[in-house]
Formats: C-alpha cells, sequence, structure tokens
C-alpha cells in the first residue's frame, strides 16, 4: 500500500496548527482518531484509484447514499434507529462524527453481520469528507 500523498499537510493543518476543518478545529476525540491514523502510515488502497462517486464529489450527500446507505441505514435510521444514531441526519452523522470513524474504521466493529466492513475506497472517502469539514 502508499502513503497517503497530504497525511504530511493533514498532520499540520488538523492536529498542529488545528485550523482543519473549516468549522473549527477537531475534537480531541476526532484529533486521537485521526493521528492514529497518520501514525499508522495513513495508507491507502494500494494505488488502486477509488470510484468516481467516492472520489470527484465527496459530499454529505455522497458518504450518505454511497457509503451508509449500503451499509448503515438498515438498522440506524428513522423510525427507530439502533441506539439512536440515526444516519439519515446530517446533525447527528456531524456530533457522532468521532465515534462512528472509531467503530467503522478503526475498531471495525459496525457495521454488525450480515453486512459486510466498509471497503478501503469506503473509509478513504469518508476520511476525506471529515478532513474537508464535512461538507454539504
Amino acid at each position: 500500500s502508499s502513503t497517503y500523498p497530504l497525511a504530511a499537510q493533514i498532520q499540520k493543518a488538523a492536529l498542529t496548527d488545528r485550523t482543519m476543518p473549516k468549522g473549527g478545529a477537531l475534537s480531541d476525540g476526532e484529533a486521537q482518531i485521526l493521528g492514529a491514523w497518520l501514525a499508522q502510515g495513513a495508507t491507502r488502497n494500494g494505488g488502486t484509484p477509488p470510484s468516481p462517486k467516492l472520489r470527484e464529489h465527496i459530499v454529505w450527500s455522497t458518504i450518505r447514499d454511497e457509503i451508509f446507505e449500503k451499509k448503515c441505514l438498515d438498522c440506524h435510521s428513522p423510525p427507530r434507529p439502533e441506539k439512536d444514531l440515526d444516519l439519515t441526519s446530517l446533525d447527528t452523522v456531524k456530533a457522532k462524527i468521532g465515534m462512528i470513524f472509531d467503530r467503522s474504521v478503526i475498531t471495525q466493529d459496525m457495521p454488525l453481520p450480515p453486512f459486510e466492513h466498509l471497503t478501503l475506497e469506503e473509509k478513504q472517502a469518508l476520511g476525506q469528507w471529515i478532513a474537508l469539514g464535512m461538507p454539504e
């Protein structure tokens, strides 16, 4: 696998200078998750380019439709989302993004079987969306 090309810039802006994302500095939990990813080499999918939907226009609807819809919304959507985590709500996702990233990318204990874990491509897209400030 290769190193994510913007890792040094992300480290400086998000963790050192704390000027990223645009909406304000990362929470301590988010910074810890990002720091762990960077410390592990900020690896990416062996040079295989992500699908166009997950790399060209990463905004909330892309994350919702290409990741959450496929992997999460069977359990985490209205009318009774598991653990009161409604992943159809951008506000909820933004409020819980550290936990969502930790459970789906770092510890990989979500989603539960029979659903498949996020692919490298999906993890990268989610990480990029977070790094961009979770744009709508």
